[in-house]
């Protein structure tokens, strides 16, 4: 099974989260993701979150990180660990990979809309804890 580890990235007021969507013409009505990618040996899931993170969008988390557990996809074939943080205005995500075109805040309510079936729940854990 393939594991993936991302970044809920968020700002407060207003409270908004952080989405990226996949470049290429194949993924053009593709849903939107958290910032993530593939855990390497010998690396932690946070490890992998914060380096793909940084990788896509050009950012820099910082702690503290909230566990936001892991979501099987229901084809059994990936798994994926997410992790919330905290990210300062003075942050401006950009697409700095090929691998994205977007990168864009939503509201919790947008964000749910748009995500990746498998990864909305993240969103929903994120806001259950009121961790903003």
């Amino acid at each position: 099974m393939k594991h993936s580890a991302g970044l809920l990235l968020f700002r407060k007021n207003p409270l908004r989260v952080l989405l990226v969507h996949a470049s290429g013409p194949s993924n053009t009505q593709q849903p939107w993701s958290l910032p993530k990618g593939h855990v390497e040996e010998n690396e932690s899931a946070l490890e992998a979150a914060i380096r793909e993170t940084q990788e896509e969008c050009g950012v820099n988390s910082t702690s503290p990180y909230y566990e936001l557990g892991e979501s099987v996809y229901p084809n059994k074939k990936k798994k994926v660990t997410a992790f919330a943080s905290f990210l300062a205005d003075n942050q401006n995500p950009t697409c700095a990979s090929w691998e994205i075109d977007k990168a864009e805040f939503f509201t919790v309510e947008e964000a749910l809309k748009i995500i990746h079936a498998g990864q909305a729940v993240f969103i929903e854990r994120f806001a259950e804890r009121n961790l903003a």
